[in-house]
């Protein structure tokens, strides 16, 4: 790595040194018996405000650190990326966003739903719908060969003759 390097080959890691900005001041009105504090905006609130408090990550892990977690698409709970299902209403990771997911074709239909052989009649079709124009193109436009003008050699004769 050059001594003079602004970031990291490998992991892309920033190496200038941090720029000094000037804090945001945020106008938000005070809170009244109508309704209660806003809750911060993450992604314009100073990250402080957003993260949880120092006390709820030490009493997370021993060393101080917290753990990476990954939130349920269905209930919205944080879960260990070690967990392989919720740990509260046990639906799989992702499992929400499978169910969400649909391909659907004008003409064919929604391609999550069929199975593999349609799929493939589908993948077919569309290959065939293809190739065959293609193909038919390529006939009407290349040209034909000239004929051979030259009058074909004769044969020659052999004659046997029997002793």
């Amino acid at each position: 790595m050059r001594p003079d390097a602004a970031f990291c080959g490998q992991c892309y890691a920033d190496f200038r040194p941090p720029v000094a900005v000037a804090p945001v001041l945020a106008s938000t009105p005070p809170p009244t018996s109508l309704y209660a504090a806003p809750a911060p905006d993450p992604l314009t609130a100073p990250l402080s405000s957003v993260l949880p408090a120092a006390s709820d990550a030490a009493a997370g892990t021993a060393s101080g650190a917290t753990e990476a977690v990954w939130p349920c698409l269905t209930c919205g709970v944080a879960n260990p990326l070690s967990a392989m299902s919720c740990a509260a209403c046990g639906s799989g990771f992702m499992e929400a966003a499978r169910e969400q997911t649909h391909l659907v074709l004008p003409l064919v239909g929604d391609l999550t739903s069929m199975s593999r052989g349609k799929r493939l009649g589908v993948a077919g079709a569309v290959v065939a719908a293809v190739l065959v124009p293609l193909a038919l193109i390529t006939l009407v436009l290349t040209k034909q060969p000239p004929p051979d003008t030259a009058p074909p050699a004769p044969a020659p004769v052999t004659t046997q003759t029997t002793p």
